[in-house]
């Protein structure tokens, strides 16, 4: 069996507006946000949705856990080509998370909600199963 990668995909047009930590943090919530489940939470006065314990499971997954946690940060130039990633990623049934920053420090808001489109996490897959979109991309530098 293959070793498994875990892809995280940048916005190259907000690199330099963020800096390299600010960056680094959007990567990490992808890479986290792509294995991890959000449950919801029974309250007195409702149900909350809040992040869980349960970590998405499947063989690529389970591979990535147990081997190297390899993440390939690669990029895509602007917004609109990361939205045309995911619809492609949706065609494949491949998973991924979609990462806004809430734009309180260094990005001006983008979406209606204040917030801004930075990354995504996509689920780790086999390499050999790696769709070509995917591929393609090259490494940010």
């Amino acid at each position: 069996m293959s070793e498994s990668v875990q892809y995280i995909v940048v916005r190259k047009d907000l690199v330099l507006k963020m800096g390299i930590g600010k960056t680094a943090a959007q990567v990490a919530h992808a890479s986290l946000g792509a294995v991890v489940e959000k449950g919801l939470v029974d309250c007195s006065d409702g149900y909350y949705p809040v992040l869980g314990t349960n970590l998405i499971r499947g063989k690529d997954v389970d591979v990535w856990f147990k081997g190297r946690f390899t993440k390939l940060v690669v990029y895509v130039k602007t917004k609109q080509k990361l939205l045309n990633l995911a619809q492609r990623l949706d065609l494949e049934k491949i998973r991924y998370k979609l990462i806004f920053d809430a734009c309180h420090t260094m990005l001006e808001p983008e979406e209606e909600d204040g917030s801004t489109l930075t990354c995504m996490g996509v689920i780790p897959i086999s390499r050999d199963n790696v769709p070509k979109c995917l591929r393609k991309l090259r490494l940010l530098e």
